[in-house]
């Protein structure tokens, strides 16, 4: 029983079946008893026409004997086979004071002729006499009139509604081919139904195998869309949520090993330093520069991976105000210009006081504009050239750095901003000089709390671009 509750196409087939056997039942019900009904009107009608057309015979015979003597004479007994069975009446008005051998009293073909009352009192067959008709079977009749008056009434077997042997064949063969009918389509409905439930079951049933899979963390492949229904939409938003998940589980235990091995290296540093100092080969001021650089830097990274987690937690909150742009890149300008002379870069800016105002969180835009300058300077070999600017394009403004460096290679670009990811992976670890690994993350994300977009263009020997795209105040 637990198995056709859990197994979803079963229950679609169980949810079908109802809706399949119930109108082919009503259906077959109501067409055999229309057709019955029909058949049993056509026969008590033309009953009651043939009644018609034979009452004046015995109306001119009561009119010249006076009687109904000797009327058997205008009876023509037909010839029935010995073996055609005398039918049940199929009509509800049947004759009063019916017994268990009513079906024997009378046939189809069979003429009755009844007084005022009702009562019969002649017959072609001599059966029946003395039987009293319902008044269903006299208005089905004919009355025989004579001067004006009526003396009796004509009836026919057929007007009880009594079917003779091919008229119940013709009843039974649409009975029978009601049956094969619903019994077929039954069957085609039910085997339709089972691909149906397949075909709609199948997309449910590889979505739950890959799920399994990538709980497993066994996700190799994506699955096949097999459809362009929901299930197909379906199936391309798992693919990519599933892709999207391996792909992060992949970042996050790339993160953990460069955490590591960003703390791994600072600290082995730390430790030789101390190591010296205890060895008596550096003296404690001596090794308290070299310290400090380490502490920094390690100071750096946690900060970084603080606010990382923060943004993660969508814990950043940012304080937007409308901020004329033109003053606060050259205050950004002048913070970094010492630095880059110190480092032998030149910076330059390229923009000017018609600059518009933007709703950004100046802190935050100056730690962005700050990451991507400082990679500028640590790139950018002595006496190169890096342009801070701004323009403006459409309803954004554009801010770019911009430095003719070495460069980026085009299988990095795409991988630019994710954590830890090093271009230049021959490039050593530098507390002095190397970075987190984490500023261009950061700076993304700050970028799209702010409804912008980060973008940058490299080519390599020549130099990089990135460029802040911001919706203006």
């Amino acid at each position: 029983m637990n198995f056709w509750r859990s197994r979803l196409r079963w229950q679609l087939m169980l949810s079908y079946l109802p809706l399949i056997v119930v109108p082919v039942l009503l259906i077959g019900l109501v067409t055999s008893r229309l057709a019955e009904q029909g058949l049993t009107l056509i026969i008590t009608q033309g009953a009651q026409h043939k009644a018609s057309e034979q009452a004046t015979q015995f109306a001119q015979y009561y009119a010249d004997h006076g009687s109904w003597d000797g009327v058997s004479q205008l009876f023509v007994i037909p010839q029935r086979p010995p073996w055609l069975p005398i039918l049940r009446p199929l009509d509800p008005d049947k004759p009063r004071g019916e017994g268990p051998g009513f079906g024997e009293l009378f046939s189809p073909e069979q003429l009755l002729i009844t007084d005022l009352n009702g009562t019969v009192i002649a017959s072609d067959s001599n059966k029946g006499l003395g039987q009293s008709l319902a008044e269903g079977a006299l208005r089905r009749g004919a009355p025989i009139i004579v001067k004006g008056k009526q003396i009796g009434t004509l009836v026919i077997g057929a007007a009880f509604g009594l079917l003779d042997q091919q008229q119940r064949q013709l009843l039974d063969a649409v009975n029978t081919a009601l049956v094969l009918s619903g019994f077929v389509s039954v069957v085609l409905a039910i085997v339709l139904g089972l691909w149906l439930s397949w075909q709609i079951t199948r997309p449910a049933q590889q979505l739950m195998i890959g799920v399994r899979r990538l709980s497993q963390g066994e996700w190799t492949e994506p699955l096949e869309v097999q459809s362009n229904n929901e299930f197909g939409d379906l199936t391309r938003a798992f693919n990519t949520m599933a892709s999207e998940v391996t792909r992060q589980q992949q970042l996050r235990r790339q993160m953990v090993a460069d955490v590591a091995h960003d703390l791994r290296t600072p600290l082995s540093a730390m430790t030789l330093e101390i190591e010296a100092i205890e060895a008596g080969f550096q003296t404690p001021e001596e090794a308290t520069a070299s310290l400090r650089e380490e502490v920094n830097w390690l100071q750096q990274l946690v900060d970084d991976l603080r606010t990382l987690s923060l943004m993660d937690a969508d814990q950043v909150q940012l304080q937007p105000i409308v901020t004329p742009l033109y003053p606060f890149l050259c205050s950004v300008y002048d913070f970094w210009l010492a630095m880059a002379e110190e480092e032998g870069r030149h910076l330059e800016i390229d923009f000017g006081p018609d600059l518009p105002k933007a709703a950004i969180d100046p802190g935050r835009m100056r730690q962005v504009l700050g990451n991507l300058i400082d990679n500028a300077i640590r790139h950018t070999e002595s006496g190169k050239r890096i342009m801070l600017g701004a323009s403006c394009e459409g309803s954004n403004v554009v801010l770019r750095v911009t430095d003719n460096g070495k460069g980026i290679a085009p299988e990095d670009l795409p991988h630019i901003f994710d954590r830890f990811y090093r271009a230049d992976r021959s490039r050593q670890y530098d507390s002095a000089k190397g970075g987190s690994g984490l500023g261009l993350s950061i700076a993304q994300r700050l970028v799209e709390l702010h409804h912008g977009r980060i973008e940058v263009q490299s080519i390599v020997g020549q130099g990089t671009t990135f460029s802040i795209r911001l919706p203006m105040a």
